[in-house]
């Protein structure tokens, strides 16, 4: 329930819920983390949905749970399966061994960031070892061989991974 930019917090498990801002993230704040990391905005707004769409009741933050299924999804694993060691690690790191604590934006960005550069990521799906192996063996940066990847699957409507004629002309 919003009332002049505050909201009562869903992400409150106990005791009455508490007003807090609704999370926001400007475009300033999205500019800063990219010059921080290195990165182009466009990176930095893609790792931005990805986050928001763990962020099940738009705190503005990941629970342990949360966290634990972004981490789960990237490394492409199922809900039964034990995360690596250094994952579960990192979970424990940011959200506390008990759960309890959040996860914010900068904390997923930086997760996700390592586990992109990360080539020896042995869960990663065959596309993303696919991607990888392409980009090593040409010495291309890996986020612009995936920009490029996701520009082609775009545009890849019967999604047989060619362009016909007719796909390839409506690129343009």
């Amino acid at each position: 329930c919003s009332a002049g930019g505050l909201r009562e917090a869903e992400c409150e498990d106990d005791g009455p819920p508490k007003l807090r801002p609704t999370f926001q993230t400007t475009e300033l704040d999205l500019q800063k983390l990219a010059k921080k990391h290195k990165l182009e905005i466009y990176e930095v707004r893609d790792h931005l949905v990805e986050f928001k769409k763990h962020d099940l009741n738009d705190c503005g933050t990941l629970t342990g749970q949360q966290f634990e299924s972004a981490i789960r999804d990237q490394l492409d694993m199922g809900e039964s399966d034990d995360l690596p060691r250094p994952a579960q690690s990192e979970i424990d790191r940011i959200v506390g061994p008990d759960g309890t604590g959040v996860a914010e934006f900068k904390d997923f960005l930086i997760w996700n960031l390592t586990m992109s550069f990360y080539p020896q990521n042995k869960n990663t799906s065959k596309g993303d070892a696919t991607l990888r192996k392409y980009a090593v063996e040409r010495g291309i940066d890996l986020p612009y061989v995936e920009k490029v990847h996701g520009e082609f699957k775009k545009w890849d409507v019967d999604k047989d991974n060619a362009l016909s004629k007719e796909e390839f002309t409506k690129c343009f």
